[in-house]
């Protein structure tokens, strides 16, 4: 009885042993390439594959074409990849499948290969340097790093959820077809066509802050604002509280559409604080979100600091008029419609917006 015993024992440990070489052997091939903005092969960049919940990284090198091959267990993986004189670059949740090829493509932008990427981050990490951000345009109230831990979303699950987008975990190869069409689908205006892309292109890569931002947009074109709100926050958390100026300023849009002025303006400052040049423009964005919340006078205020740093968009002075004449300020409005005029006259997209100056002029008894 005593041998039987042992050998079942030792069968079963041998059947175990073989499934788990049978597991081990079911392996996907990731191919891998590398190349800078330009689309330039990048050799000697450094690849990193970790599976979730592994012990360890697989790591590679790319040759002279760019390229490389790792041979990995089937499970679910986070790529880095890093190399002097770039700043690194991520993609998770890319899952292998046995016996697949699986091509993924990386484009490396100019910067520091050593700084952090964001899922690297701590959220106190992350909180600081929101906090850092936030305390330069003087928002007293949330220069703590408590005060601003919400303020940059990365929940990419919650995301998805909210924006109902199925994951598919494609990677940025695929991801980068369906971004292509969806971008010019948005040029050719078929916005209900490119919000669908754009939403596959997140399936298959939900770590790429710029699809986000271009759904974001999409959702604002068809008045979803809380949806565009969590598109927006969503790049901008994986940009680590930074990325694009724009992000911040089309989060402030959205923002703003649900009546959270307040909170409107600080996105607004965090967009002007990254890109100076662009902030008599924003500038002008915070006026009209006041006044199409009816608040002539703030409008008028925000206006008026958009005029004094010459903001070279046409339609502020075409607003500013029209807030003047909803307060009865009939000078000024007269001054800014002319002014509008002037600035409009040779922009075929305006054509509109002439005319019924014009008529607005007649009215006020000013028509020329």
């Amino acid at each position: 009885m005593r041998r039987t015993i042992r050998s079942g024992l030792l069968q079963s440990v041998w059947l175990g042993l073989c499934m788990a070489a049978a597991q081990a052997a079911e392996t996907g091939t990731l191919a891998i390439l590398v190349s800078d903005s330009f689309e330039t092969p990048l050799p000697g960049a450094h690849v990193s594959a970790l599976r979730i919940g592994g012990p360890k990284a697989v790591e590679k090198v790319t040759d002279t074409a760019g390229r490389c091959m790792l041979e990995l267990p089937i499970g679910t993986y986070g790529i880095t990849v890093r190399m002097a004189g770039f700043r690194a670059d991520f993609t998770g949740g890319v899952v292998v499948r046995a016996r697949t090829d699986f091509p993924l493509r990386f484009a490396l932008l100019p910067g520091d290969p050593a700084e952090k990427l964001p899922h690297e981050k701590t959220p106190q990490e992350r909180a600081e340097a929101l906090a850092r951000l936030q305390a330069k345009f003087g928002d007293e109230e949330k220069t703590t790093a408590a005060g601003v831990t919400q303020t940059a979303y990365d929940g990419l699950d919650e995301a998805l959820k909210t924006c109902q987008i199925e994951r598919t975990n494609g990677g940025p190869a695929a991801r980068n077809d369906h971004l292509k069409i969806g971008n010019e689908l948005l040029a050719a205006k078929k916005y209900g066509e490119a919000l669908v892309k754009y939403k596959l292109a997140l399936g298959e890569d939900p770590s790429h802050a710029i699809t986000w931002f271009n759904t974001g947009v999409l959702f604002g074109v068809e008045q979803r604002s809380k949806q565009a709100e969590t598109c927006f926050r969503t790049a901008i958390g994986l940009c680590g509280g930074g990325g694009d100026s724009d992000f911040h300023a089309y989060l402030g849009r959205a923002l703003g559409r649900q009546g959270r002025l307040d909170e409107a303006v600080k996105c607004y400052k965090a967009a002007s604080l990254i890109n100076a040049d662009k902030e008599s423009v924003y500038l002008y964005e915070i006026g009209s979100l006041y006044h199409s919340m009816r608040q002539f006078k703030a409008a008028q205020e925000w206006f008026e600091q958009a005029v004094k740093q010459n903001c070279p968009e046409p339609l502020l002075y075409f607003a500013y008029a029209n807030c003047l004449e909803l307060q009865g300020q009939k000078r000024g409005a007269i001054e800014h419609y002319k002014e509008f005029l002037k600035r409009a006259e040779s922009d075929a997209a305006l054509v509109e917006y002439l005319q019924r100056t014009k008529e607005k002029l007649e009215k006020l008894g000013a028509g020329e």
